[in-house]
This record gives C-alpha cells, sequence and structure tokens, in this order.
C-alpha cells in the first residue's frame, strides 16, 4: 500500500507543478508595447552611445521607420494568411508577386530612413543603433525562453 502511495504521488508530482506555473502568480506576462519600445530606447541609447541631444534628434526618425516597416509587415502577413485556397496557380503568383514588391518597399523605407539617420547622428552611432537593436531582439527572444522554461519553439 505504500509503495502504491508513493507511485501515485511521484505520478501527480509533475502534474502539480505544472498547474502552478499556471496559477495567477506563475502567469506570464502580457506584452506591453509601450514599455518594450522605453527598454529598446534604453538599450539603443546606451550601446550607440547617444547623447541627449542626439537621441532627441533620432528617436523621432527611427520611430518613424519602424511603423512604417509595421505597416508594410502588417501587408505581407495578411497577404500570407489570406491563402487563395482552391484558386488558380495565377492567384498564387499575384499574392507571391505583391508579397516581394512589399518586401523591396521595406528595403526601400529602411534605406531612405537610415540615411537620414545618418544625417541626424554620425553613420557610426548610427551603426551601433542597428547592432544594439539586433542585441535587444536577441536579449528578448532569450528572456521570454527563460520564462518559458528553455523551451524551443519548432
Amino acid at each position: 500500500m505504500k509503495h502504491i502511495s508513493v507511485f501515485i504521488f511521484t505520478l501527480l508530482l509533475p502534474l502539480m507543478l505544472f498547474a502552478q506555473q499556471h496559477t495567477a502568480g506563475g502567469e506570464r506576462p502580457r506584452f506591453n508595447p509601450q514599455e518594450f519600445q522605453q527598454r529598446m530606447q534604453q538599450t539603443i541609447t546606451r550601446e550607440a552611445e547617444l547623447t541627449t541631444e542626439e537621441a532627441t534628434a533620432f528617436f523621432p526618425i527611427y520611430n518613424e521607420m519602424k511603423q512604417k516597416q509595421r505597416t508594410i509587415n502588417d501587408q505581407i502577413r495578411d497577404l500570407k494568411r489570406q491563402t487563395p485556397g482552391c484558386g488558380s496557380e495565377a492567384d498564387y503568383l499575384t499574392a507571391i508577386t505583391r508579397i516581394k514588391q512589399l518586401q523591396v518597399e521595406m528595403a526601400e523605407v529602411e534605406r531612405d530612413y537610415y540615411q537620414r539617420l545618418c544625417g541626424a547622428v554620425s553613420p557610426v552611432k548610427v551603426f551601433k543603433a542597428m547592432r544594439a537593436e539586433d542585441n535587444f531582439h536577441r536579449s528578448m527572444v532569450r528572456e521570454g525562453r527563460r520564462q518559458q522554461g528553455g523551451k524551443r519553439r519548432q
């Protein structure tokens, strides 16, 4: 009888731990876009060594670029979600062509805005800001994995 109790407890322990992780105290915090943007700006300012004046000149241009990129990315995502279904190959070709046009538009937006950024602050600092943004995104992914207990998406 004692062995059966230990066996049952051993089987139920992982379920109890899993349930605890999803209670009010263990829920993963919701994504907050304002907090995300603020943390990214702090990281970029620090790693690119932007002065207050440079940050004041840099971030309005940078945020405008990011907004345009989000708009284009939303269009691309919508096109990918709206699979033509039982459409013809021409429908698929049209969707692919439009997605590729939007990706070219995205690259042009990025090129134009990076030229403007280089006019606002030194190209060295713009490059450091680009690298800081990449590092920030990588650290956010790592942080998310840590919060999920090291799980990786397949």
